[in-house]
């Protein structure tokens, strides 16, 4: 998930508490050269990533379901949070990757594209 579509998840719903654990993505990537808004991670299947030593194949889309309704230890119970996301991202927010090689990624490591 990428820190612009948070950013830009949270101008669309202001009254509801944003923060990546909502989504429980295994990385939130500020990416060098995306938009300031939108949703990036749309424009990432099917190109390839490093970060850190891991190196990243972008698959497909993340549908979403219930879970980013649900309470976390950072943002409350918002059922409006998944019915934006299936009306105006046709259900799908951030996306899967497949890791093409074993890989270390640390808090802070660079992000490159390959392709």
């Amino acid at each position: 998930m990428a820190t612009t579509a948070l950013r830009s998840l949270g101008s669309a719903l202001p009254e509801s508490a944003m923060d990546a654990s909502r989504f429980r993505p295994n990385l939130v990537l500020d990416v060098p050269g995306d938009h300031a808004s939108g949703y990036p991670e749309h424009r990432w299947i099917g190109r390839r990533m490093v970060i850190g030593t891991l190196r990243l194949r972008f698959t497909e889309a993340c549908d979403r379901c219930v879970m980013i309704t649900r309470e976390t230890p950072t943002v409350p119970h918002d059922r409006a949070v998944l019915r934006w996301v299936a009306r105006e991202l046709g259900n799908a927010l951030g996306v899967y990757a497949a890791g093409e090689n074993p890989g270390h990624v640390r808090i802070g490591d660079k992000a490159r594209w390959l392709d």
